[in-house]
C-alpha cells in the first residue's frame, strides 16, 4: 500500500524538508562540538595583601566628563563587581553606600573628612573614591577614570592618619571630584581608548578568560558594550591600586593569583 502524503505536499518537497533537517541537525552538532572542545582560559585573579580579609566600599563616581548621560552610580557598581573578585577583599553593595551618604547628608565624598565619616558609618576598612573624566559609550569606546583608596586610621597600619586631627578638621566644600587635602594610601588613573592599540591588547587579555554566551560579537563584545568596557577599566585600575598596596603593606600575597 502506498503511503499517503500530507495534503498539498509533493514527494520532492518531502525530500527537501528531510535534507534541510539533516543539514540543520549536523550544523547544531558541529557547533556544539566546537564550543565544547574550545579550551578555557583561566582569568588572572587579583589578590590583596591583607590578612585578615578587609571590607571595602565604593562611593558613586563624580562626573567630570561633561557628558550628562554618564552615570557615576553605574560606574561605581562595575568597580564594586570587579573589587569583589579580589582575593582578600569583600565589598558591600553600592546602594548601601548611597543610602548611608544620604543619611549623612553627604552629596559626594569631597574631602578626607568625608571619607573618614563615611567609612566609620559603614564600618568598613577602606573606601574607593573615584571620578570619570572622559565618557563616550559609542564605538570606539572611551573612558577616563581616576580612583583613590582610603584606609581607616585604625585599620591596617593607620596610613599616617591621626584620628584626633581628623575629628578637628573642618568640612571641605570642594566640588565633587576634588580632594583637598588628600591622604589616600593608593591611587590610579588612566584613559581607556578603544582606538589605542595598547588598550586593545590589554582588553583582549582581559576578555580571553571571559565570555558573553548570548552575544553574537564573541570576544569583540568588550569593544562595543560600555558596561563590559567599564569592568575592564575597573579591573585595570584595581590592579594598579593593589600593586601600590603590596608595596606599602608588604609581600603578604602575590598581586595576582591562580584561579581556585
Amino acid at each position: 500500500m502506498l503511503s499517503r502524503l500530507p495534503e498539498g505536499r509533493t514527494p520532492l518537497a518531502t525530500r527537501m524538508v528531510a535534507v534541510l533537517s539533516r543539514v540543520l541537525l549536523a550544523g547544531i552538532a558541529f557547533f556544539m562540538l566546537v564550543s565544547c572542545g574550545r579550551p578555557l582560559v583561566a582569568p588572572r585573579v587579583l589578590a590583596a595583601p591583607y590578612r585578615p580579609t578587609q571590607v571595602w566600599a565604593v562611593a558613586p563616581f563624580a562626573n567630570e566628563s561633561g557628558v550628562s548621560i554618564a552615570d557615576g552610580l553605574t560606574i561605581a557598581e562595575m568597580m564594586a563587581y570587579e573589587a569583589q573578585e579580589v582575593r582578600g577583599v569583600d565589598v558591600i553593595a553600592v546602594n548601601r553606600v548611597l543610602f548611608t551618604m544620604r543619611q549623612l547628608n553627604m552629596p559626594a565624598v569631597a574631602s578626607r573628612a568625608d571619607a573618614e565619616a563615611l567609612m566609620n558609618a559603614l564600618h568598613v576598612d577602606a573606601l574607593l573614591v573615584g571620578t570619570f573624566t572622559a565618557y563616550d559609550p559609542y564605538p570606539p569606546l572611551t573612558l577616563g577614570l581616576a580612583v583613590q583608596l582610603y584606609q581607616r586610621p585604625d585599620g591596617l597600619d593607620g596610613s599616617g592618619l591621626d584620628p584626633r586631627t581628623l575629628s578637628r578638621e573642618p568640612r571641605d566644600d570642594a566640588q565633587p571630584g576634588a580632594f583637598a587635602p588628600t591622604n589616600p594610601v593608593a591611587q590610579a588613573a588612566a584613559l581607556f581608548d578603544a582606538r589605542n592599540h595598547a588598550t586593545l591588547a590589554r582588553l583582549q587579555n582581559y576578555a580571553a578568560a571571559r565570555h558573553v554566551p548570548e552575544s553574537a560579537y564573541g570576544a569583540r563584545e568588550y569593544e562595543v558594550s560600555m558596561e563590559l568596557f567599564t569592568r575592564f577599566a575597573a579591573y585595570s585600575l584595581l590592579e594598579s591600586v593593589l600593586a601600590a598596596e603590596h608595596h606599602r603593606v608588604g609581600p603578604a600575597a602575590p598581586t595576582t593569583a591562580p584561579p581556585a
